[in-house]
């Protein structure tokens, strides 16, 4: 350990690199030829984040194949907390039935990839011509995770943008072929999901939860939980998980933005069962009035949420729901089990929901 620890890799970095490769051939077949360039590969003070290691502009074709990766890299990696504890373990007397090996999770840093372009050929059915290549992209990728307690990440990031592919039909995939029908010959998706723990006020944020797909709908959420302190992050199993039944629910708020899907389904659902629109509309508005009111009760707040749904589904623009619970330490396991009956819930929290 104390070896390793005295070597730095320090910095540097590689340009205009270009390789041709050969894959090992399939039995009958010639073995593919296959092209590859990076730009640049950097480590150290070099890499674009001053640490980890880079690669950028790699390119590559073969096999009627092609793609390219703006940036691959990994920065804020560190075996120092790792090397430390190694130190430490070595110069004791430690059982190792109950050493936590949490300790020897490294930092993790940071991991992205962006600019992904991959073009994939179709090969022909019997009797018919090969298809256009397939078409797929990644605009970005991110996990970020840091301030890990006992080698747990407490506050992390992952996000996702651009998420690019072709709807294919098959004759297996009944979805494929209604996203057809409305219109969507490509998919673009998008999330982000950000969390981070609180230990002076022992509350567990979820910061952002979004899911959203270009010219189809966005989902977001936030929320707050209460009541979660470091024993959580442990090594003894059997206390994390009490530690985890004493965790409450303080806040929850959902965001449905329409951005055109819910128009193309129930036009497609009036094509497929030959009615108007709008009485397929006004179909769907009715059942989710009366169905939600049937379902959740006659409480102020489950009347406010099925008035806004039926609202939204009627007329679809942007939903919000926010659920808080009426104790300032929130709603609890506990609370939850001591219910009677499901609509008992709204006893418990106050609901704002609203339709644009």
């Amino acid at each position: 350990a104390e070896i390793f620890d005295a070597v730095d890799y320090g910095s540097g970095e590689i340009r205009d690199i270009v390789m041709s490769l050969k894959t090992p051939p399939k039995p009958g077949a010639k073995s593919e030829p296959v092209d590859m360039r990076f730009s640049r590969i950097a480590f150290g003070e070099d890499a674009p984040e001053k640490s980890g290691v880079a690669i950028e502009g790699l390119q590559f074709e073969g096999g009627g194949g092609k793609g390219a990766i703006g940036l691959l890299s990994y920065s804020g990696f560190s075996l120092e907390g790792v090397i430390r504890e190694v130190k430490a373990v070595a110069n004791s007397t430690v059982d190792i039935k109950t050493l936590d090996f949490r300790r020897f999770i490294p930092k993790l840093g940071t991991v992205k990839m962006s600019g992904v372009q991959m073009s994939v050929p179709q090969d022909g059915k019997r009797g018919r011509p090969a298809g256009p290549p397939i078409q797929v992209g990644l605009g970005n990728f991110e996990l970020k995770a840091g301030e890990q307690l006992n080698g747990i990440p407490t506050d992390m990031t992952l996000t996702l943008d651009k998420i690019t592919f072709p709807i294919v039909e098959s004759a297996d995939n009944p979805a494929a072929k209604d996203l057809l029908a409305m219109g969507y010959r490509n998919i673009d998706l998008s999330a982000k999901l950000s969390l981070a723990w609180q230990e002076a006020s022992k509350e567990f944020a979820i910061r952002t939860l979004s899911l959203g797909g270009a010219g189809m709908a966005r989902l977001d959420a936030t929320g707050m939980l209460g009541n979660i302190g470091k024993e959580v992050f442990t090594g003894d199993i059997a206390l994390a998980q009490v530690a985890l039944l004493g965790a409450t629910a303080k806040t929850v708020e959902l965001k449905l933005q329409n951005l055109g899907l819910a128009e193309k389904l129930i036009e497609n659902e009036a094509k497929k069962s030959k009615r108007k629109v709008e009485d397929v509309r006004r179909e769907y508005g009715m059942m989710a009035s009366l169905g939600l009111a049937a379902i959740l009760g006659p409480s102020d707040g489950a009347k406010a949420l099925a008035n806004a749904v039926a609202r939204f589904v009627a007329k679809p623009g942007t939903l919000t729901v926010k659920a808080t619970a009426k104790t300032p330490a929130g709603l609890g396991l506990a609370d939850v089990i001591a219910l009677g009956e499901p609509t008992e819930i709204f006893d418990k929290i106050n609901v704002d929901a609203t339709a644009e």
